[in-house]
């Protein structure tokens, strides 16, 4: 992570990443097959894993993953702010960043995408919603604020976030499951 915040996502390189740990090349590779590997589990090591809540629905495991990232959006500093717009920049110019990229965010919604995978699965949601368009609604708006504009949510904020992603998709954001398991 050093590397990366000293030098960027195009500045990091396996050579260098060696060169400081004492480690050999072979040994690297071993463990990640590809440098955008490595980077990648850099890169996820920055922030905690989000939760997977399965509270038996929709509005509750959302709620959830909500309580998850406000706690969150304070302990993202300058360093991961600068380090994603860096991997914003690399990506436009060069596909091995823009794949990084997709695939770091593929991995940061995955709750999100299970979530409302289960919910479609419960009857919860009608089959024909786009999950994957569903998370892109929910996370794009937090990415946006956090990452890029280094703001934060306040509670009322991300709730009505929340609310109008769910009513959006025919939730009614009001209705609970009997109890959370």
């Amino acid at each position: 992570m050093e590397l990366v915040v000293e030098a960027g996502v195009d500045g990091f390189s396996v050579e260098e990443v060696t060169r400081r740990s004492g480690v050999a090349k072979t040994t690297i590779y071993r463990h990640w097959g590809a440098s955008q590997d490595l980077l990648f589990e850099a890169l996820n090591s920055m922030v905690e894993p989000e939760p997977e809540p399965d509270t038996g629905s929709l509005v509750t495991d959302l709620e959830a993953f909500v309580d998850y990232l406000l706690a969150m959006q304070t302990e993202i500093q300058s360093t991961h702010r600068q380090v994603v717009a860096g991997l914003f920049a690399a990506s436009t110019m060069d596909r091995r960043s823009e794949q990084l990229l997709r695939r770091m965010f593929e991995y940061r919604s995955q709750p999100v995408r299970v979530a409302l995978g289960r919910a479609r699965e419960r009857g919860e949601l009608s089959a024909g919603v786009d999950i994957t368009l569903a998370a892109d609604l929910l996370m794009g708006p937090i990415l946006f604020r956090v990452l890029l504009r280094g703001d934060t949510f306040a509670d009322d904020e991300i709730r009505a976030l929340m609310n109008f992603v769910l009513t959006g998709l025919g939730v009614d954001p009001k209705r609970r499951s009997q109890g959370r398991r």
